[in-house]
């Protein structure tokens, strides 16, 4: 490691703070679109994935002018370490 890149992760390590990013779906394969999600942020090259829970199925909320049932989601959240700011994050 040169001494430029000691200092670039030195200051991407400073700026760089944790966020939680809830992630969830109820169309399609909902489990696999949940995963995707996850495996995009861990490709993104601004941020790095620390942690995740499991995912968990949660019902839908209905509003009584609802004509049909919505599918149950399936949702977990990651804790992502990140320089991004929040509209660059969910860009």
């Amino acid at each position: 490691m040169t001494q430029r890149d000691c200092f670039v992760t030195a200051f991407l390590a400073m700026t760089s703070m944790t966020t939680y990013i809830g992630i969830g779906s109820n169309l399609g394969d909902r489990r696999a679109h949940a995963e995707t999600a996850l495996r995009a942020l861990a490709a993104h090259p601004a941020c790095h994935v620390l942690a995740r829970s499991r995912w968990y199925e949660t019902e839908p909320l209905r509003q009584p002018d609802d004509a049909a049932p919505q599918p149950w989601y399936v949702n977990g959240v990651a804790s992502v370490s990140t320089s991004l700011g929040a509209s660059a994050l969910v860009s």
